[in-house]
């Protein structure tokens, strides 16, 4: 046996000779159909097709055309070729016989949309099922494409064969709030009822659908309406035998009940809850200042007033809360910051003028304090009342036109339009959440002083910001002068200090008060001088990532001195309401 493999391997008559493997056939490529390559979006083929005669309208065994594959794919440069070619726009095929319209819109395609829309595709042509474009935008969550089929004529309030509209469907199906507001803004009925009398707000409620609950009652959707089982949103909500875990969330956006209800909204109608909100810390700050002095003269006296104040100052706030509507903003930090100015001047005014306090620090520190007392409370009035930058979300003759030229720039997004307004937005600017506005050259929303920060008040916020430690450090200056004249002095600084403390103790309690004023408004003070100089707002230095224009830098910004001295102006150069696009010169100045 050795042998013969030895002989085999010398190549002897008994060899056995291995062939090499044969290479792989090369599969013979398999030829496309029509279809299969409109859905590839192979349009450079299809157009040599074309030339060569081939014919473009015809069906597939579904009744499906090859403008449906090329649309369903987001195929925008084979629809507008197959479109030219003389496709039907509209042409029904498929099991629920919708059109190439109608499947790109499943899928969110806006860029086909729109050109398809162009070349006459009809929004309004409704499927098997008797759904509209406008439907399926809403059913399937692209507000944007809302938008633009309502801009391009299409009847928001349309409705199914069961009586149903888009709005409705949107509460039903997306639990993003955006579509339900985009179509609020965009004129949407809020109470129109299907054929059992349901509203959108009674199918948001059945479809758990939070986001929707609270959009539809805060545009003023009624709760009141009742369906034909004789159920109103109010009574669902008010149901507290319901298994749904939801319903107590969703309850708290309900507004107020009628007086005949609940007799204690007469308590605090507005605008008296507002003021109880805002005077309560007042009264309280002063009050536990009262129970230090007067705990100097009787412990258990003094201690009983602290408590008195401490929980009246609680039931109050809490009894002017009751069945406040859940978008009320409360003026909380804006009350406690206005108290304790007022507590600085009933302090200053009660205690320190009547016993010579202008003649212990000077006419010179009396002026500064009086003017920067004046600055501060001028300029806090006017960032309180005055329009932030709002911009006008009035329906304008050039609405439509706005969108439809945004959407056929693709620039139809969250970046230039606003879901909730219904507005094109302009640079800069941002939908503050509290005051439910977009605002121009948006900074923040300000809590001390109850409105947002925007292009129209930003300058009167940051004087008011300098205004304030410096009325607080020149009241502080004023306290430390007070007390070396009135009270003994000691040794050490913490005897002096606990002497003081026992000696004036009012006194004391404003000087803590200012000193934690100080610390936090010289901070916010310094972060704001910052970004005036390089021209940036608070929420572009927050969110500079997401600004594609702000990520190297302002394209405004006119350099340091420039920038401050365009901010402080009286009259400043641009209004920042209507700057909708960027334009540099050759000099890289902005126009």
């Amino acid at each position: 046996m050795m042998k013969e493999m030895e002989g085999e391997e010398e190549g002897g008559a008994g060899a056995v000779v291995v062939q090499p493997p044969k290479p792989p056939e090369e599969p013979v490529p398999k030829k496309l159909t029509l279809m299969e390559m409109c859905q590839r979006g192979m349009t450079d083929e299809i157009s040599e097709l074309i030339k060569e005669g081939g014919d473009i309208t015809v069906r597939d065994e579904e009744n499906i055309t090859c403008l449906h594959w090329a649309a369903i794919n987001g195929r925008t440069e084979l629809c507008e070729l197959l479109l030219q070619k003389g496709c039907e726009a509209d042409a029904k095929g498929g099991e629920l016989e919708g059109t190439p319209l109608q499947w790109a819109v499943r899928y969110g395609h806006m860029e086909t949309v729109i050109k398809m829309c162009q070349h006459g595709a009809e929004p309004m042509t409704v499927d098997v099922q008797g759904f509209n474009a406008l439907h399926l935008a809403a059913q399937f969550g692209f507000p944007f494409l809302c938008a633009y089929f309502t801009a391009q004529g299409a009847n928001v309030d349309a409705t199914d064969p069961d009586g149903q509209t888009a709005l409705m469907w949107a509460a039903i199906k997306q639990l993003d709030p955006n579509v339900v507001r985009m179509l609020i803004a965009c004129g949407a009925s809020l109470n129109m009822q299907d054929k059992n009398g349901t509203t959108a707000l009674h199918f948001a409620i059945s479809s758990n659908n939070q986001g929707a609950v609270k959009a539809l009652i805060e545009a003023g959707a009624s709760v009141d309406v009742s369906d034909t089982q004789d159920h109103s949103p109010r009574d669902i909500l008010n149901d507290f035998t319901s298994e749904n875990p939801n319903i107590g969330y969703m309850r708290r956006f309900l507004p107020p009940s009628p007086p005949d209800t609940f007799p204690g909204n007469l308590i605090y109608p507005e605008p008296n809850r507002r003021i109880i909100l805002v005077l309560t810390p007042y009264v309280g700050l002063v009050g536990i200042g009262l129970a230090a002095e007067l705990a100097k003269i009787d412990l258990i006296k003094g201690f009983i007033l602290f408590m008195a104040v401490c929980v009246i100052w609680a039931q109050v706030h809490l009894l002017a809360s009751v069945h406040a509507p859940h978008n009320y903003i409360f003026p909380g930090a804006m009350a406690v910051y206005m108290s304790t100015k007022l507590m600085f001047m009933t302090y200053f005014f009660y205690e320190m003028y009547p016993n010579g306090i202008v003649e212990i620090c000077g006419t010179p520190w009396w002026i500064a304090t009086f003017a920067a007392g004046c600055s501060l409370w001028y300029n806090f009035s006017r960032t309180h009342v005055v329009d932030p930058g709002f911009v006008p979300n009035e329906r304008t003759a050039t609405w439509s036109k706005d969108i439809i030229q945004l959407a056929q720039q693709n620039k139809l997004t969250a970046a230039t339009f606003c879901c909730t307004c219904a507005v094109r937005k302009p640079y800069r600017s941002k939908h503050c959440a509290f005051t439910n506005r977009c605002v121009a050259k948006f900074d923040h929303y300000c809590p001390f002083v109850c409105n947002a920060v925007g292009s129209l008040n930003h300058k009167s916020f940051m004087l008011f910001l300098m205004s304030m430690p410096t009325l607080v450090m020149l009241y502080l200056y004023g306290c430390y002068h007070y007390l070396y004249a009135t009270c003994p002095v000691t040794d050490t600084y913490i005897e002096q200090a606990l002497g003081w403390a026992y000696c004036k103790p009012f006194c004391v309690w404003t000087i803590f008060h200012g000193g934690l004023h100080t610390m936090w408004t010289s901070g916010l003070l310094m972060a704001q001088l910052h970004q005036v100089a390089t021209d940036y707002t608070t929420n572009e230095s927050m969110n500079r990532t997401r600004y594609e224009h702000m990520r190297y830098g302002s394209p405004w910004s006119k350099g340091c001195a420039l920038n401050c001295i365009e901010f402080f102006r009286s009259n400043q150069t641009t209004d920042w309401r209507k700057v909708y696009s960027i334009e540099k010169k050759t000099d890289g100045r902005v126009v």
